[in-house]
């Protein structure tokens, strides 16, 4: 069996950040790089951003220490303490039934912005996603800050025709 290693295409990763991009969501840009290292051809690469706090400072406005950064899962602190993550998490584990428990959420929550992320990462047959390879970032000192999903590391994608990922 080919590993991806050898089979490496280089575009797929950024495909789902540009289709993340394209539905008005917030993904990195990158673009194809040759590396040389002290005059040695070390091949093609993919240069991208990194969505940490300085990325959602430089897109949905701020400093970077307003925001709290998670990767991979709510214990993955990237930047801040991680307790709004967990608040939010809180919150929508418990009774979501109630208009009082939605409103919460849609006032710590893109649930536009949600909505298209995952239905990008279905789209695409992201295989390699949801238990990891995500960030998400929210400013957690305005008032109008919402949490926000970020493609990463979505390499995995459209490799089978029956593939599907949501549950």
């Amino acid at each position: 069996r080919l590993t991806q290693r050898d089979t490496a295409q280089y575009t797929r990763d950024q495909y789902v950040a540009d289709l993340q991009l394209a539905a008005g969501g917030w993904a990195p840009h990158g673009r194809a790089v040759h590396l040389y290292l002290n005059g040695l051809y070390w091949g093609l690469y993919r240069l991208h951003e990194r969505p940490d706090e300085h990325f959602a400072a430089a897109y949905l406005g701020g400093n970077s220490d307003d925001y709290e950064v998670i990767k991979h899962s709510a214990g993955t602190v990237v930047h801040g303490t991680g307790q709004a993550y967990r608040d939010l998490l809180n919150l929508v584990n418990g009774e979501v039934q109630s208009a009082d428990t939605f409103e919460r959420i849609q006032e710590r929550l893109d649930i536009r912005s949600l909505m298209d992320y995952l239905l990008i990462n279905y789209y695409t047959g992201n295989w390699d996603w949801a238990h990891q390879n995500w960030y998400a970032s929210c400013n957690t000192r305005d008032p109008l800050g919402r949490w926000q999903f970020h493609s990463w590391d979505a390499e995995h994608v459209m490799e089978a025709l029956t593939y599907n990922n949501t549950g």
